[in-house]
């Protein structure tokens, strides 16, 4: 069986799956706290519909996106799971053409998908990951004598 690098490095296919993970892993405590249901499940139908614009390709031209579909590459973009990137070419009457373009980081999607699914997210909802250091401290240090 691969390593995890041999993973990542071998190029293997971002899947719907491993995109909604790293987003996972990416949001804030307050950004998730926004959500009303499993978070985890909006994400899925998000990065299902991300990954539909990329197919099996790394890369897509900008002009194929709505307004709306842009911003949830924007919102990508913030958490360093895609780049963009802009190609100049001059056109035949002298004009420059600019054609931006998403792509993948692919590196990054796999490593924050990893450490979501070793249980290292450190915006987890589930209780029992969350610790402060007043969790050991007795009830009795708190009041003071009047």
């Amino acid at each position: 069986m691969n390593s995890e690098n041999d993973y990542m490095s071998n190029g293997y296919r971002v899947t719907p799956k491993c995109l909604a993970e790293a987003i996972c892993y990416k949001m804030t405590d307050q950004e998730i706290d926004h959500i009303q249901d499993d978070p985890y499940k909006d994400f899925v139908e998000i990065s299902e519909r991300i990954m539909n614009f990329f197919g099996f390709s790394e890369r897509i031209i900008d002009n194929i996106l709505e307004k709306s579909e842009r911003g949830f590459l924007y919102d990508l973009e913030d958490m360093d799971l895609v780049e963009s990137d802009t190609e100049e070419t001059r056109l035949y009457n002298g004009r420059e053409w600019r054609t931006n373009y998403w792509i993948l980081n692919k590196e990054k999607i796999h490593e924050a998908a990893k450490l979501y699914r070793e249980g290292k997210n450190r915006n987890s909802n589930n209780e029992s990951d969350k610790y402060s250091v007043y969790d050991d401290v007795p009830d009795g240090v708190w009041y003071r004598p009047s």
